[in-house]
């Protein structure tokens, strides 16, 4: 079953890959749901992006595909911050260092 949220995977640079997810608390009343949603990233390839989002997250039910080429006819202000978030939104999903030293 799908989580019915609104998803996109984008190309913001070449071979630089994000998705950017609806938010759990959206109430689906924005104009944008971009402006209520976290991205994650980035990542070296579409596969990738869609290979995390598999793994860390409900399936939205479907997504939106968009690429470089695309973005730069399509890109605003909205995407710029949610680029600029992805990198905190990654944070959870990074493997801990350990600091314990073997003698």
């Amino acid at each position: 079953m799908s989580s019915g949220k609104e998803c996109m995977i984008f190309e913001n640079q070449p071979a630089e890959w994000y998705y950017a997810l609806e938010s759990d608390f959206s109430d689906g009343d924005e104009w944008d749901w971009r402006e209520d949603a976290s991205a994650y990233g980035p990542f070296p390839s579409y596969e990738a992006a869609c290979d995390h989002l598999s793994a860390h997250h409900s399936n939205p039910g479907g997504h939106t595909m968009v690429d470089f080429a695309d973005l730069e006819r399509e890109r605003d202000k909205v995407i710029d911050q949610l680029v600029a978030g992805a990198a905190d939104n990654m944070k959870p999903f990074r493997r801990p260092t350990s600091s314990y030293r073997m003698w």
